[in-house]
């Protein structure tokens, strides 16, 4: 493992030396590409501000982090933002989660989609091989660590991950794209964006992509999605309309071998922005509607709709007020009851109602802030939620900044945690009957959060952040062993019940850094580390499922390096502690990407994923009860074609 990491470091100094010889100077800086390091974010305030002014843990990918990182997925691209707890499963599942508490199921992180909330109620959780958001479609994504029920409401416990998509005109032009690889053996796409002038600006695209799985004799994953967007000028503002149709074949139904239903899943939405700025400030509508049928457990559908209205007000001497509110209408629907998963109300119905405020106060010049805000939420099983949030923000010198965080933050049940009834028989000596039930009497998760940052810009291109957290978490909901008994039979058996419940307290405290330098306009390095601790475990039981496993610390680096005739060099190296939950070691991968520009409208790029490394095992697959997949080195090749920007 040492001489892999060393011949990783050896080969990353040699490219280094090379593109240096083939370079400027260091001192030679183009300082409008290190300005740029500086970008405006809107997850910390709900409103757009430079990224040095948010009172958060924020890290943003940008659209050209997402080319060159030679990702095909999304979760692939977030492994970039430092706090994030990425591992892969299999071929189409993933646990993702920020400070802790990583699952298949994790439910404490809120995901957006151009404002379109993506997590299913059925585990409060997202199903991230549904999220197949086009990469080249991304202008963004801002990462926001830590709770931000203020503004984005229940369930935005750990964090806040908003990805943000280009407008059509941005896109304007045809592009093609095709790859093969060893893992994800074929993708395709195609994207037109034009303009007519009775309509506005629109765009069309269709994808298709096939991954293999990483199992011996394992089902591949294997889909296809097609989507629009339109924007135009209506009623004094800006409009966008804007939807999504996806439908997936996973081959199997993961681990619920009995029900005799394929592992499918259909998904679609529609989603509608408008904003207008008028004499007091802005307004901003947000309404959209989505729907999801799938295989597990048991056909299961879900259709969810939301408004959103949120006014922002022009600065009032020291004031910037922002205010809104909120409706949500969720319908649920178990049509087909597999065998081992049912639920006592196969038909549910629920409506949601949210009321938000915040003052962000400015004093000294706009060198100190003082952010106050909360959010008054109605759940329709735990009743009323109050997420207030205070947070400050100094500018103490010119190049550095210190902010801190006082919040509460609360995650409602899931309905897997309310509903639920499963039934597993496992044959031995004496047959035994593992049970596992919700609680419809369950109370919310709640979490008092305490944050302190730090930011320091010497100059335009080097800017390092440190934040520290310390969280403390009441009402946990876990699997807990409930009752053991011994049916006579014929034939005997014993029957083991465990039930979801409000069993865990505890506290997790750590710390997350990380270095940004644009060392010259041809190369640019990033850094980051996380260190992470839990005071008091989950209870332990025989019942592997939803068992938070957290690496106590992580460490990765970035290097983008332009070599001549249009060469591009992507090397990225990550280290991830060990799961001590289910006996899974620490390992490190090195993946590296090669690009040509042929043309300023052709690409081909080779990337090599875990390159020196034969294979590891990343998480632990709750679902089948076994051990993840080991992912071992793959290929993945690519061409891109457009015509237009």
């Amino acid at each position: 493992m040492k001489a892999r990491r060393l011949l990783a470091l050896l080969i990353t100094s040699l490219l280094t030396t090379c593109a240096a010889q083939a370079h400027e100077d260091l001192t030679d800086l183009d300082l409008a590409t290190l300005m740029s390091m500086d970008v405006t974010v809107t997850s910390a305030a709900k409103r757009a501000q430079a990224s040095a002014d948010a009172a958060a843990a924020v890290f943003v990918i940008t659209r050209d982090d997402i080319r060159r990182s030679g990702a095909t997925s999304l979760p692939e691209v977030l492994r970039m933002a430092p706090g994030l707890q990425v591992a892969r499963i299999d071929a189409r599942s993933w646990a993702i989660t920020a400070r802790g508490f990583n699952s298949r199921f994790a439910n404490k992180l809120q995901v957006l989609v151009d404002g379109r909330s993506i997590y299913t109620p059925l585990f409060s959780g997202v199903m991230w091989e549904e999220q197949t958001v086009p990469l080249y479609n991304i202008q963004r994504i801002e990462v926001m660590r830590g709770p931000g029920g203020a503004l984005w409401g229940i369930n935005a416990v750990n964090g806040v991950i908003n990805i943000i998509t280009r407008t059509a005109a941005d896109s304007a032009g045809l592009r093609v794209q095709a790859g093969s690889g060893t893992v994800d053996s074929q993708s395709g796409a195609v994207s037109y964006s034009d303009r007519i002038d009775s309509i506005g600006d629109y765009r069309v695209y269709a994808e298709h992509a096939h991954t293999d799985s990483y199992l011996d004799g394992g089902e591949p994953w294997i889909r296809t999605q097609a989507g629009w967007r339109l924007d135009r000028a209506a009623a004094g503002g800006q409009l966008s309309f804007q939807g999504d149709v996806q439908e997936g074949d996973f081959g199997d139904t993961d681990g619920y071998a009995d029900s005799n239903l394929p592992g499918s899943s259909r998904t679609g939405n529609v989603t509608v922005n408008w904003q207008r700025d008028v004499t007091l400030g802005s307004i901003d509508a947000h309404t959209y509607y989505s729907w999801a049928d799938r295989g597990l457990p048991g056909r299961w559908s879900e259709a969810t709709a939301g408004l959103d209205l949120q006014f922002s007000a022009n600065r009032i001497g020291r004031h910037l007020l922002t205010g809104g509110f909120g409706l949500r209408e969720l319908e649920e629907e178990q049509r087909d009851p597999a065998a081992r998963v049912r639920f006592s109300k196969t038909q549910s119905s629920q409506d949601q109602w949210n009321i938000y405020a915040q003052d962000e106060i400015n004093f000294f010049d706009d060198r100190l802030r003082v952010i106050a805000g909360a959010k008054l939420e109605d759940f329709t099983f735990t009743g009323l939620a109050f997420q207030p949030t205070l947070r400050t923000l100094w500018h103490f010198s010119p190049t550095q900044t210190v902010w801190g965080a006082v919040s509460r933050a609360v995650r409602t049940p899931s309905r897997i945690e309310l509903f639920s009834h499963v039934s597993v028989d496992v044959p031995r000596d004496v047959p035994v009957r593992f049970m596992l039930s919700g609680d419809e009497h369950l109370e919310e998760e709640k979490l008092e959060a305490y944050e302190l940052g730090w930011r320091w810009r010497p100059n335009p291109g080097l800017s390092l952040d440190a934040s520290l957290y310390y969280n403390e978490y009441q009402d946990l909901i876990n699997v807990i062993d409930f009752q053991t008994a011994l049916v006579p039979g014929p034939p005997p058996r014993i029957d083991r019940l465990f039930v979801y419940a409000n069993a865990h307290d505890t506290t997790v405290y750590g710390m997350e850094t990380s270095l940004e330098w644009a060392a010259t306009d041809w190369l640019r390095w990033q850094v980051n580390g996380n260190w992470h601790r839990m005071t008091e475990a989950p209870p332990a039981t025989d019942l592997l499922l939803q068992m938070a496993s957290d690496p106590s610390k992580s460490f990765g680096t970035r290097a983008r390096i332009d070599l001549p005739h249009h060469v591009e060099l992507d090397l990225s190296w990550r280290y991830v502690g060990s799961l001590s939950t289910y006996d899974i070691p620490s390992y490190s991968s090195f993946d590296l990407r090669a690009g040509w520009h042929v043309r300023d409208n052709l690409e081909f790029s080779l990337t090599v994923n875990n390159a020196f490394d034969d294979d590891h095992i990343e998480f632990y697959d709750e679902t089948g009860g076994a051990l993840g997949a080991s992912i071992g080195r793959s290929f993945f090749g690519r061409f891109v074609w457009h015509v237009g920007r």
